[in-house]
């Protein structure tokens, strides 16, 4: 699972759109669509901001795209 499925998979399942998931994070719509498309790369402080607002654990997120982690 690359990072953006991931990301996808999380904002899904907290029932969030692109948009309310950019509000709560701090950043712009079109950073989220490209981090779940793959065509932008993410900054540290960023995909900080994004677990947070996904109530995700940094530490999993990296387990999970590497297929260490099912939750």
């Amino acid at each position: 699972m690359t990072f953006g499925q991931t990301l996808r998979a999380l904002r899904k399942s907290r029932g969030m759109s692109q948009a309310s998931l950019a509000k709560l994070s701090g950043t712009k719509q079109s950073t989220i669509s490209g981090l779940e498309n793959g065509t932008a790369n993410v900054e540290l402080n960023t995909l900080r901001s994004i677990c947070t607002a996904l109530d995700a654990d940094l530490a999993v997120v990296p387990r999970r795209v590497a297929g260490k982690v099912d939750r």
